[in-house]
């Protein structure tokens, strides 16, 4: 609980203000948001975070996604092991192929070496 509301006090804009570079923080920060409100079984906010999230990085370039994201290991987790829905599989599917993050996730997320699910 301590942890959920610590990623609340975290002013987002000052980060990103600090580097430009630490984008990929503010992703990581609000995937561990997402991950903490589902461990405390908050799955509705846990949810909601999620699906912002993934739609923020959805509208990423290619470039883009694989500069700022660096891993989506939580995401993962919370998609195949906690909500389980094929919607929100199929979005993290598309966000790994754009990141170039299929080597790490392609066998949770049963991608091929093609980038197509199996």
């Amino acid at each position: 609980e301590e942890a959920y509301d610590c990623y609340d006090q975290v002013d987002v804009t000052e980060l990103v203000n600090e580097a430009a570079f630490w984008k990929w923080r503010v992703f990581k920060l609000k995937e561990q948001k997402a991950f903490c409100a589902a461990k405390l079984e908050k799955y509705d906010k846990a949810r909601e975070i999620l699906e912002s999230l993934f739609t923020e990085l959805g509208s990423l370039s290619c470039e883009e996604a694989q500069e700022d994201v660096v891993d989506l290991e939580d995401s993962v987790t919370l998609v195949t092991q906690i909500f389980r829905d094929q919607a929100l599989l199929e979005r993290l599917k598309e966000i790994v192929r754009k990141s170039d993050l299929d080597f790490l996730y392609k066998d949770r997320l049963k991608i091929d070496s093609k980038g197509d699910s199996k």
